[in-house]
């Protein structure tokens, strides 16, 4: 089955909602090993997090919603299992480093490759080019903590500016598409299926051909609504956790 799903713009950690740095810290500190089987009581948490009790309330609903804790009214507030997986939002644009970053994680980059004119039909087709059309293909390996996270590929028209915004690359990539697309990339269209790694991409995620990954085939919109660039992410289930949020009318 294939699903839809549309991002936002990403944005500084000043502008993330607090209740969503709240969710960060919390993360952490689960990680880190500062809350173990159960969370202290609301009133105590939200003044050690300096933060309201409602705000506090809106980060633990997310973490219930990911499966991170469970609340028990009259209770308590208690861990579920050890948060140990990189948690992305669909309905959210974040680079997958920021999301090992904001799961506790170290994020590192590993067998970046970048290769020039490759043709892609994929990329020809989201694009509205011919078949024949090449493209710059930049392929790399995300490690969270030393782990194979993921398998990321993005194909983007070859340009100077391009080549220019490569040349500082460190694992973010919306920064170079940005830079070499000379646009604020708002918007990002995506469609998520299962497909075994095969022989490549297991060699790149040190794991079996035979091991079902998530892949998200996203295409970047401009401000006209065009596609301008392709990729296509192969993330480790058992590192990445997906959550979709359904709004009924």
């Amino acid at each position: 089955m294939t699903t839809e799903a549309a991002f936002e713009t990403p944005r500084p950690r000043h502008r993330i909602p607090l209740h969503r740095q709240v969710r960060d810290d919390l993360i952490r500190g689960i990680r880190g090993g500062a809350y173990h089987d159960q969370l202290p009581p609301e009133s105590s948490l939200a003044h050690d997090l300096g933060v309201s009790r409602t705000t506090l309330r809106d980060a633990l609903l997310e973490l219930e919603r990911e499966g991170v804790v469970v609340r028990r009214h009259g209770i308590g507030t208690f861990v579920v299992g050890s948060a140990s997986t990189v948690a992305e939002h669909l309905d959210q644009l974040h680079s997958i480093p920021s999301l090992i970053t904001a799961s506790g994680f170290e994020p590192a980059v590993r067998s970046l490759s970048i290769s020039r004119g490759v043709k892609s039909r994929a990329a020809a087709q989201a694009l509205g080019r011919p078949e024949s059309s090449r493209f710059t293909a930049i392929s790399r390996t995300y490690l969270a903590s030393g782990r194979p996270a993921a398998w990321v590929v993005d194909y983007v028209p070859s340009s100077r500016k391009l080549d220019e915004a490569l040349a500082a690359f460190e694992g973010e990539m919306l920064p170079v598409l940005d830079a070499a697309l000379g646009i604020r990339i708002k918007q990002v269209r995506a469609t998520v299926t299962a497909v075994r790694a095969g022989r490549a991409v297991g060699r790149a995620l040190g794991t079996s051909p035979s091991t079902p990954l998530v892949l998200l085939r996203h295409s970047v919109i401009d401000p006209l609504g065009r596609v301008c660039a392709y990729g296509e992410s192969r993330l480790m289930p058992d590192i990445f956790t997906l959550t979709v949020v359904r709004v009924r009318e």
